[in-house]
């Protein structure tokens, strides 16, 4: 389940476990800025709703650096993803 402002909107309960990613503020600043129609106004006002980076990383069960080329994050999705599968095996 993807929740937008999971820790923001108090809606960080009833799950098994929180993944989050993180990324350099700017690596962060620079592809926000790339999105059509965004402007630095709308991205202070956005970063302005939301927890500081290091806050949600210290409450989640999971992180992932996406500064990191996508196919290191994606592979550390899958491993994560089979982990969890392997947990949830009958003995």
């Amino acid at each position: 389940m993807e929740v937008p402002l999971l820790y923001e909107t108090g809606h960080d309960y009833g799950f098994d476990g929180v993944a989050v990613t993180v990324v350099d503020p700017a690596i962060q600043r620079q592809r926000a800025l790339a999105r059509p129609g965004m402007t630095v106004e709308k991205l202070q006002t956005i970063l302005a709703r939301q927890l500081p980076q290091a806050e949600k990383q210290g409450r989640a069960d999971f992180v992932f650096d996406t500064g990191r080329p996508l196919a290191a994050t994606h592979a550390e999705v899958a491993a994560l993803v089979e982990s969890l599968r392997a947990q949830q095996e009958p003995a």
